[in-house]
């Protein structure tokens, strides 16, 4: 009996563990795509950039248009001073409306934002920023979704 109480609990630790590191490279991943646009620098969030991406309620589907919001947001000085974590959740279905209370939305949430996907909001001085991260079966993160409010 002792046997199959620890049989049933390390899968339990296993997974939960696996939600933990997730999170964490989630964050890790925000965190990093912040820093460099605060040393106006776009390559790396450019390169974490999946297609389709949500931004601001608009769902961006090439990589041209992605390259050039990321661009002009730097070269706008959009910036996040003293950047910290303030949450980090997985995504659940009526998270859209936090882009945009719409069919098109819900949609795309429904139907294209895969399992694994966290949200992450980071807070500054100078304003806040919510992302959607994702972990693909490659094991790497991509930035899905982008809300950046100055404050």
């Amino acid at each position: 009996m002792k046997i199959l109480k620890i049989l049933l609990i390390v899968p339990i630790v296993f997974l939960s563990s696996c939600a933990s590191i997730y999170m964490n490279k989630s964050q890790d991943t925000a965190e990093e795509i912040i820093l460099s646009m605060n040393r106006g620098e776009v390559d790396f969030p450019i390169e974490k950039s999946a297609v389709p991406f949500v931004f601001h309620g608009e769902i961006i589907i090439t990589s041209s248009s992605v390259s050039r919001i990321w661009n002009g947001l730097v070269r706008a000085g959009f910036t996040i001073t003293n950047p910290v974590v303030t949450s980090i959740s997985p995504v659940v279905s009526d998270d859209f409306s936090l882009f945009r209370s719409s069919w098109e939305m819900e949609s795309f949430f429904k139907n294209t934002i895969p399992p694994n996907t966290y949200k992450v909001t980071i807070e500054g001085i100078d304003g806040e920023v919510l992302m959607l991260i994702n972990r693909d079966n490659r094991q790497d993160y991509f930035l899905l979704g982008l809300k950046a409010d100055a404050k």
